[in-house]
């Protein structure tokens, strides 16, 4: 081929390459094309794909691999999955089974393994990525031949490229983008401080792992500083420097090149003048902050000395966000979020009874109302000494308000169900003497029950029964009564059983009682509609049947899916396992915590391993289910909205003084005070009872300082960690058969309005109640996409904390003590999340250098 026709070939080429993907070119090859000695350099370059290294791309389910999943290569690696191909080779996930750790292993072609060339590159390769030990570059651990074939293993990164970052999502918010920046600048300074130069940074070389962290990989065409062959040409053409195409000698200078080109499409999502063909006229340009824009320039420099002296100059030029300051606030921002916090929750706690529970509904204390049923039950006669007791209150089936139950037994109290859990009706009353005793908020007897005892029983000491004192006890007197029914003995073993009716038919109430030789068994005041009521349930959750059946089998349809997807992930080495096993050790640790606290115990060892088995089945379980979900989904999340995950990985990571954890919680808070004060405020308008999981939740806490804690700071959490994992979840699904995220977030908004009357007892909502109800529901999805996912959960935490443990500012109410300490874990929360949010700002005002 003559000179003319070679030259015309390869203006032909540059054209058609610049022309098809603009993606694919420089700053410098748009300048560089009328060059003729460049321009035979460049299109050699694109006719030569040999020359570049390979990367880790594309489809692996797509590909034929040469080893299959299960296969031992090497006597030392269990091969997990095919990760990408390229030119010289082919990168594998696999287990190390030496050092037991995960690997990517890169293997070269078997007609290529006899070739010296690839094999000094391989071993060039591992030298150099050795010299340089740096938490931004990507470790190599070990080089070898087997069966054939040259090897090389390096550290696993479970995470993305930052070019497949880019292109789902466009372009990294500019706190990202900052930080992400100077993570690649501290990775670059760290090769070039041990005399190595990349040669071929490039975003597809740039991975981002489940926690954020920035990791520079492939070293393959990498050379030292101190080799006179630099000035050998190599690299990716699109991120190569003017020099570095013309075979000059390179310097540090010539990586910043590439580094300005990756820069761009950091803060862009789009490549340099990438608008500038004709395909991509209509691409909206981005509007660049002056001073990345400056640093851009810089970089880009055709001539090296004009360029920034390093790579931390690069970083010094960057506006002040590091990953110690992502997400730092402004004292004044940070200032205003904390008060609207402090005076948020005052204006709620204010009005917080409209959700729960009001001091009126429980004017005394469960203890008080607990001594008053036993002086009840010591003055009806009842002789044997109680072994053991249990109390609680539960919602008044009959009205609006509260009941409270004592239990006392001649045994000890033992129930059947998994949580350790006395009920009205477990244990059974089968016991001789087991004693049941209901009154209302004030401490009247609404009704009671005692087991006969048959002929062990022996008259009292003052004789007959003392009615006028039974009546007492309910408020009532015995003269404004009489029998309405003859006496005659009942199934169950009463000789002695009466039904009394109020004399005065304005005020319908009728009383039934009971004996057994002489001592009272029964007494139940009835009034006009009244009803038992249900009994109090461990396992209720308010909801209808159909609605109860419906959950559990979405809940079972999840766990089944999530299992074959987690499996899945596991096979190709996805998934955050590290988060996953945090998270759910966390989750089953709150669950036995939980149950531990709220359970009846007794002092026999036998009962309480019982208990501890299940409790601990039910934990696991909890734990497991937590962990399934969270590996077959948080890769997708993670790869959809990456956002969404940040703080919440530094969480789970235990980074507590982490800004972006701060600034997260701190808004999380005020989102979930102003989401609590729309649940109040619907709840005052509708004039509807309080939720029933919200209402028997607030009465459990109410029982001791012990179910306080339970309710308070165990359960509150745990549920708001369950439902913002499900939320999260339900909105990524949603989003999969939508395809737009927020059509999704309203599908999910508008099942607030079923989910919100799922008890089945309510009249159906108003319009204006359904609007309320889908605009509080957004207004946490918005949290959700916009914040994070640990806003979102701190939002529900709050949310639940005032609605399970009832606050009230009424200082004469006898759990105002309680509300203190909720109000006081609020404000500390707060308080944190300001510290850690303008940490940075209180540095350098106590250190001003």
């Amino acid at each position: 081929m003559t000179d003319p026709e070679r030259r015309s070939r390869g203006e032909d080429v540059c054209r058609a390459a610049l022309k098809r993907d603009a993606r694919d070119r420089s700053a410098f090859v748009a300048t560089a094309c009328g060059d003729d000695v460049l321009l035979r350099q460049f299109v050699e370059a694109l006719l030569a794909p040999d020359t570049m290294p390979e990367t880790v791309a594309g489809n692996a389910d797509s590909m034929i691999a040469m080893f299959q999943p299960g296969e031992i290569f090497a006597s030392r690696y269990r091969v997990i999955s095919v990760l990408g191909r390229g030119g010289m080779g082919e990168v594998y996930r696999a287990d190390d089974l030496k050092l037991g750790q995960p690997v990517a292993l890169k293997l070269l072609m078997a007609d290529a393994a006899g070739d010296d060339s690839p094999w000094k590159r391989l071993v060039d390769e591992v030298r150099l990525a050795r010299e340089v030990a740096h938490p931004n570059v990507c470790r190599v651990y070990d080089i070898g031949d087997a069966d054939g074939r040259c090897y090389l293993s390096m550290e696993f990164i479970d995470g993305d490229t930052l070019e497949s970052l880019l292109r789902r999502i466009g372009r990294l918010p500019p706190e990202k983008a900052i930080d992400t920046a100077r993570q690649l600048c501290d990775g670059l300074a760290a090769a070039h401080d041990r005399g190595v130069l990349h040669r071929d940074l490039k975003p597809s070389n740039v991975m981002i792992d489940g926690e954020g962290r920035v990791r520079i990989t492939d070293f393959g065409v990498a050379v030292s500083l101190r080799d006179m062959a630099t000035h050998q040409r190599a690299g990716t053409p699109a991120y190569m420097a003017p020099e570095q195409f013309a075979g000059k000698r390179m310097t540090e200078r010539t990586d910043l090149y590439a580094l300005g080109l990756v820069l761009h499409e950091l803060f862009t999502g789009q490549r340099l003048f990438a608008a500038s063909t004709d395909d991509d006229a209509g691409a909206p340009a981005v509007d660049l902050a002056p001073e990345i824009q400056r640093i851009i320039d810089a970089c880009v420099q055709r001539d090296p000395a004009r360029r920034p002296s390093s790579a931390r100059a690069v970083a010094a030029m960057l506006p002040g966000v590091s990953r110690k300051t992502l997400g730092v606030l402004r004292p004044v921002v940070a200032s205003l979020l904390l008060a609207g916090v402090v005076a948020g929750t005052a204006a709620v706690s204010s009005r917080a009874a409209a959700l729960t529970v009001a001091p009126s509904e429980v004017p005394k204390s469960a203890e008080a109302l607990a001594e008053r049923a036993r002086s009840i039950v010591a003055a009806v006669g009842v002789p044997e000494s109680a072994a053991d007791e249990e109390f609680w209150f539960r919602p008044d089936p009959v009205r609006p308000g509260v009941r409270f139950i004592y239990r006392q037994s001649t045994a000890l109290l033992i129930p059947q169900n998994l949580f350790h859990v006395v009920t009205e009706v477990d244990p059974p009353a089968d016991r001789a003497g087991m004693t049941t005793a209901t009154l209302d908020s004030q401490g009247q007897l609404i009704d009671f029950d005692r087991v006969p005892v048959g002929s062990l029983m022996h008259p009292p000491a003052g004789g007959p029964i003392d009615w006028r004192a039974v009546f007492a006890a309910a408020g009532l007197k015995v003269d404004e009564f009489v029998p309405a029914a003859a006496n005659a003995p009942s199934s169950d073993g009463r000789d002695d059983v009466r039904t009394w009716v109020r004399r005065s038919p304005s005020a319908p109430q009728r009383v039934t009682t009971g004996a057994v030789e002489g001592h009272l068994t029964r007494f139940s005041v009835e009034t006009e509609g009244s009803a038992s009521g249900m009994a109090r349930n461990p396992f209720a959750t308010g909801r209808t049947a159909p609605v109860e059946v419906t959950t559990w089998a979405f809940v079972a349809l999840i766990f089944v899916s999530a299992t074959l997807v987690a499996r899945r992930n596991l096979r190709i080495g996805r998934g955050d396992r590290r988060a996953a096993r945090t998270l759910a050790i966390v989750i089953s640790g709150n669950s036995m915590l939980f149950e531990i606290l709220r359970a009846h115990h007794v002092p026999s060892a036998l009962e309480e391993l019982r208990f501890a088995f299940g409790a601990c089945a039910w934990a696991l379980l909890w734990g497991l289910f937590v962990w399934i979900v969270y590996i077959s989904l948080e890769p997708y999340i993670r790869r959809a909205w990456p956002h969404t995950l940040t703080s919440w990985n530094h969480l789970l990571c235990g980074r507590m003084t982490d800004p972006l954890i701060g600034r997260d919680a701190l808004i999380g808070l005020l989102a979930g005070v102003v989401r609590t004060g729309m649940a109040v405020g619907h709840a005052g308008m509708a004039h509807r009872p309080p939720p029933l999981l919200f209402f028997t939740g607030a009465l459990e806490s109410l029982r001791s300082g012990r179910q306080f804690v339970s309710m308070a700071i165990v359960g509150a959490m745990h549920g708001a960690v369950g439902y913002g994992l499900g939320t999260l979840f339900l909105v990524f699904l949603v989003r999969l058969a939508v395809r737009r995220t927020w059509i999704a977030v309203m599908i999910v908004a508008l099942l607030a309005i079923p989910l919100g009357f799922w008890a089945g007892d309510s009249p159906p909502p108003a319009a204006w109640e359904m609007a309320w109800m889908v605009g509080g529901m957004t207004f946490g999805l918005v949290v959700l996409m916009r914040v994070g996912l640990l806003a979102h959960v701190v939002m529900l935490m709050i949310t639940l904390l005032i609605a399970v443990t009832p606050v009230t500012l009424d200082v004469h109410a006898w759990y105002f003590g309680t509300s203190l300490v909720t109000l006081l874990l609020i404000t500390a929360a707060a308080l944190y999340g300001f510290f850690a949010a303008v940490g940075s700002h209180l540095e350098a005002a106590t250190n001003p250098a």
